[in-house]
């Protein structure tokens, strides 16, 4: 946490406490683990093992001025690994969907496993409602091998 004072000459101090995002973001988000893994395997349309292979910032280019770029989420593609739900195919060719920072601020890494516990929108791509739709397969071996759909 940082605090910053400013004086100003009249004599009025003001103090702003400034919380980093991460921490700002995370006291918002469910915790790994405080829904059921099962529990959201059984709410989810699609539950599939997927590998993130691109990824590209969506950029708003309203709110974007003088050389900066307001990003409003990613797009990525990614291939599908294996399928416990829902209607993916397996396959070489790249699924595509959104994660808008409005529902997930973290990012995907590249060349990584995630299990994905996901709706379909009206387009048929994943629609992802919160972070805790994915689950970092290196991190978390053991909820992979509990997933029973």
């Amino acid at each position: 946490m940082l605090n910053l004072v400013a004086k100003y000459s009249r004599g009025l101090v003001v103090t702003a406490v400034l919380w980093p995002w991460s921490v700002f973001a995370q006291s918002f988000s469910l915790a790994d683990g405080a829904v059921p893994l099962q529990q959201r395997i059984d709410n989810a349309e699609v539950v599939a093992a997927i590998t993130v292979e691109t990824a590209m910032e969506q950029i708003n280019l309203a709110l974007s001025k003088n050389g900066r770029f307001v990003s409003e989420g990613v797009r990525y593609g990614a291939v599908v690994d294996e399928v416990w739900k829902g209607r993916l195919t397996v396959g070489e060719d790249l699924i595509k969907f959104n994660v808008s920072l409005n529902n997930c601020y973290k990012t995907l890494a590249l060349a990584e496993e995630y299990l994905v516990l996901a709706r379909l929108n009206n387009s048929g791509e994943l629609a992802i409602d919160s972070c805790d739709d994915f689950v970092l397969r290196s991190t978390a071996p053991r909820k992979f091998a509990s997933v029973s759909p």
